[in-house]
C-alpha cells in the first residue's frame, strides 16, 4: 500500500507520519522487551521442577544447593497458586500475602545461596518489574531480601 502524500494533504499526511512513526517504534523497541520479559515472567505457568532447573541453570548451583532448594520452590509455587486463587481476599490482601511468601522464600534461598548467586537470583527475577525500587529497608544482611519485583516464586 503506498500512499500518495501529495494527494492526501498537509495534516492527513502528517497523521499519517506520526501513527507510522509510533507503530514503528512500539515495533522496534516495546515488542523485543515485552518478549524477553515473557521468558522470564512466565514462571508464573512453570512447574517447581521447571523453575529449579532454571535457577540451576542460569546461577550455576550444585547438586547439593539443588536438593535443598527444590522443596523451597515447590513450597513457594504451591503457596503463591493458592493465594492467586483464593478469590475471596481483595487485590491488596493478595498483594501482601505474595510479599509475604516472597519474603520467607528469599529467607530460605539466603541460607543456601551464595552471596554471588544471591545477587544474580535478584537481578534476574527482581528485574522484572519496570518499578524503580527505593525500599531499601529490606536489602541486606538481617534484612528480608525482596522489593517491587515481580517475581513466580
Amino acid at each position: 500500500m503506498i500512499i500518495n502524500f501529495i494527494r492526501l494533504g498537509a495534516k492527513t499526511a502528517l497523521r499519517v507520519l506520526v501513527i507510522s512513526m509510533s507503530i514503528l517504534f512500539v515495533a522496534v523497541f516495546i515488542m523485543p522487551r515485552l518478549a524477553a520479559r515473557a521468558d522470564d515472567s512466565s514462571n508464573v505457568d512453570k512447574s517447581p521442577e521447571e523453575i529449579v532447573a532454571q535457577m540451576k541453570e542460569r546461577l550455576h548451583l550444585t547438586e547439593e544447593q539443588t536438593t535443598k532448594i527444590r522443596p523451597i520452590i515447590e513450597e513457594s509455587v504451591n503457596n503463591r497458586r493458592q493465594i492467586l486463587n483464593d478469590t475471596g481476599q481483595d487485590k491488596k490482601a493478595n498483594r501482601s500475602a505474595l510479599q509475604e511468601v516472597r519474603w520467607k522464600t528469599d529467607i530460605k534461598l539466603g541460607q543456601i545461596l551464595t552471596e554471588e548467586q544471591m545477587q544474580d537470583y535478584h537481578n534476574l527475577y527482581e528485574g522484572q518489574s519496570d518499578k524503580p525500587q527505593h525500599d531499601d529497608m529490606h536489602r541486606g544482611k538481617g534484612g528480608r531480601s525482596g522489593g517491587g519485583g515481580m517475581r513466580a516464586f
